[in-house]
């Protein structure tokens, strides 16, 4: 499925899976760094993780200064004997479910185009769309639903100006929607249906994915920053130098109550429609994405108030490494290396 081409290349292609068995490199760029991820793949093996790291540079509006850090930081790999996948980040990017049009696979994305020019807050002129379908729909007899995915055109154009100036091979410009997938698609108890939570600073990403494919997104209002207080206690940890988040939900304030219940509110919301929306089994686990704090206490809070199992992601477990990968660098590769999962 191919939405927006660049010189005869899909760029901003959700589904490209043919990079089967190839070194790949993944890339988000963020306000003020770089994160670089390189992995190896193919279905029978468990992933090895070559590479994370992150650069910082002191301004986005320094395309000079993006580059140098772009280059620093790849500077142990060949870019040109690699395929480059990077991802957006989440407020780049605007999910709309919508009703599928009722046209030709070939012509979907460009009815999908007309049928969301009003809903969004710029020109749909100047957006790229592309499109993600609800699985099993047909078969369910149910109103056929797809992901509107719709991202600023300025943006895909500096994304492929900025990797053709460092002379990487850009490949697919992908979600965080997409690049959680592709770390469920690694769990075990991604056959019968997981949940995948990342905790950002304004907000948080939940997706729920079954057998690879993503059933549903939903970005949730409360982040990190509605969890900070004076009660929240920062330890250091002797083993990993992490801070350690102590949330004493018991005794933490009211407005940090009301945050965890709001959380947990619309995370069952969203479990309780894909079950029934979509008929499937009850979701009986939910992953919390690598976090720069140990919210150890978040997790068993959520695994107490919801019901099911809660574990933190871990690349440590997920991947093949040469050595541990600290848990403050997983928070800040989490989505370079999901791209580098395709």
């Amino acid at each position: 499925m191919t939405l927006f081409g660049y010189e005869g290349r899909a760029l901003f292609n959700l589904f490209n899976k043919n990079q089967v068995n190839k070194l790949l490199i993944g890339a988000e760029f963020s306000e003020n760094s770089i994160a670089i991820a390189q992995v190896s793949y193919t279905p029978e093996q468990q992933p090895r993780l070559l590479l994370c790291e992150r650069g910082q540079y002191s301004s986005s509006n320094s395309a000079d200064d993006i580059l140098s850090t772009f280059k620093e930081i790849t500077k142990k790999i060949k870019l040109k004997d690699f395929v480059l996948n990077t991802t957006i980040q989440q407020h780049e990017r605007q999910l709309l479910l919508i009703e599928a049009p009722q046209v030709e696979a070939s012509e979907l994305k460009e009815a999908a185009r007309w049928k969301i020019k009003d809903m969004i807050d710029f020109n749909i002129d100047d957006a790229v769309i592309d499109v993600i379908e609800i699985p099993n729909m047909k078969e369910l007899k149910r109103t056929p639903m797809i992901y509107a995915v719709v991202v600023k055109r300025e943006k895909v154009n500096d994304i492929v100006t900025l990797n053709e100036k460092c002379g990487s091979k850009l490949s697919v410009i992908d979600i965080p929607d997409m690049a959680q997938r592709n770390f469920a698609a690694l769990l075990p108890e991604d056959h019968n249906g997981i949940a995948i939570l990342s905790i950002n600073s304004k907000s948080s990403l939940l997706t729920i994915t079954r057998q690879g494919k993503l059933y549903l997104s939903r970005e949730l209002e409360t982040g990190f920053e509605a969890l900070m207080s004076n009660e929240i206690k920062h330890e250091p940890n002797s083993e990993t130098d992490t801070p350690i988040l102590k949330l004493m939900v018991e005794s933490s304030s009211a407005a940090i109550s009301e945050s965890l219940e709001r959380m947990v509110l619309e995370i069952q919301r969203s479990l309780d429609y894909y079950e029934s929306q979509y008929n499937q089994p009850q979701i009986k686990g939910l992953y919390l994405a690598p976090f720069n704090y140990d919210v150890s206490e978040i997790k068993n809070y959520f695994s107490e108030q919801l019901g099911i199992k809660t574990k933190m992601l871990d690349f440590n477990i997920l991947f093949s490494t040469d050595e541990p990968i600290p848990y403050q660098l997983q928070a800040d590769t989490f989505y370079a290396v999901g791209a580098a999962l395709r």
